[in-house]
């Protein structure tokens, strides 16, 4: 539920354009988090553990991971596009 709560303040932010350095650094602390999970889900199947201990790390790492690079993705188009229209506003004057 914390991870969709932030993805929807995160696409507030994005909307209004303000703190893009913000916006990033969580993003990248996501995918941080998410590979971690991924990485100890990876060692908890490796040591025989139970099925209700790897699965959330793997499930909640690679869904962490997928969204984020795709929100990275989208964010860099978005921002991408905010500058070309302000440099053909800068243009047409």
């Amino acid at each position: 539920m914390g991870i969709g709560l932030l993805g929807a303040l995160l696409a507030y932010l994005v909307r209004k354009r303000i703190a893009f350095r913000v916006v990033r650094g969580v993003l990248v602390l996501e995918l941080v988090l998410g590979a971690v999970c991924v990485v100890a889900g990876i060692i908890a199947v490796v040591y025989s553990q139970p099925f209700m201990v790897y699965y959330p790390l793997l499930l909640v790492g690679m869904l962490a991971c997928v969204l984020v690079a795709v929100g990275e993705f989208r964010l860099r188009r978005h921002y991408r596009e905010i500058e070309l229209r302000k440099m053909r506003a800068l243009d047409a004057q």
